[in-house]
């Protein structure tokens, strides 16, 4: 596939899903690092892994059909926008103080402030309240995904963008078995999630930057965002019967240019019903 603008809306969605499934995964390796510093039994450890799959399933086919109703893009970048809080929120939320040092002294009333075991319970609430939020918001990403890929890639390009979209899941999971452990080993788990978190935010901004819907956003208003099709590939669309004939006619794209040639087309009842 040439560089074009479906080209990279395909990029786009590919890596919205590697770097959900690499932050998804990652915890894995974090629920292990926190156990230990954290004093989390094997129990409280099960929980916390299990409650991304908790959340993931409750939204996993309610998102799709809403994505169907009220646009495939909002729900990608709800995913994607949850993961890097997610990510930012624990280590902030948790502390950094080791179990040593946490204040045993009581204040001015008598109370101590903060025990070994307020912040073992604390910890765990934290983690898995933020691991399942980042479930519920990753139900609808894979449903509305595979729908936005659906509708960028032409007929002759279907078995290479869901090659394209296997490969991206499975290079998330490759790259949280191959680095995560290593950077928890060297840098901490906070420090990892820290990182995640900007590497994830990175991939939400250029995604809400340039990645669309469908090709109609561009066929109707000419350009979206810093974007603009060629009248050669919304030609292509719309030969392969993606793009309907009264969209495309109603605005022609002029190569390298800003503005667009408004015509006047005969409007049918009849014929656009058919059409859609």
């Amino acid at each position: 596939m040439p560089p074009t603008v479906r080209g990279l809306n395909v990029l786009l969605i590919c890596s919205v899903r590697l770097i959900c499934q690499l932050d998804r995964l990652a915890w894995s390796f974090l629920v292990v690092a926190m156990t230990t510093e954290l004093g989390w039994n094997t129990v409280e450890q099960g929980h916390v892994k299990a409650a991304f799959a908790s959340g993931y399933l409750w939204l996993q086919i309610v998102g799709g059909v809403a994505g169907d109703r009220f646009g495939n893009k909002c729900f990608q970048v709800f995913a994607i926008a949850a993961c890097a809080v997610g990510m930012a929120v624990v280590p902030v939320a948790i502390g950094g103080a080791a179990p040593g040092e946490l204040h045993q002294e009581t204040d001015g009333r008598g109370i101590a402030p903060w025990t070994e075991l307020d912040r073992k319970a604390w910890s765990f609430s934290v983690a898995r309240w933020v691991y399942f939020v980042m479930g519920l918001s990753c139900g609808p990403q894979h449903p509305t995904g595979t729908a936005m890929l659906a509708k960028w890639c032409l007929p002759r390009e279907k078995a290479w963008v869901s090659s394209m979209d296997a490969l991206s899941s499975i290079a998330g999971s490759l790259l949280s078995t191959l680095i995560i452990g290593l950077v928890i080993e060297t840098l901490g788990w906070r420090a990892t999630m820290r990182a995640m978190a900007v590497c994830t935010t990175i991939v939400l901004v250029f995604f809400c930057a340039f990645a669309s819907d469908a090709p109609e956003s561009f066929s109707t208003a000419g350009s979206v965002g810093w974007l603009r099709m060629s009248e050669e590939e919304c030609q292509l669309f719309e030969d392969a019967g993606m793009l309907t004939s009264s969209t495309s006619k109603g605005s022609t794209l002029r190569a390298g240019g800003a503005s667009m040639q408004q015509e006047e087309t005969e409007f049918s009842p009849i014929k656009s019903v058919v059409t859609w």
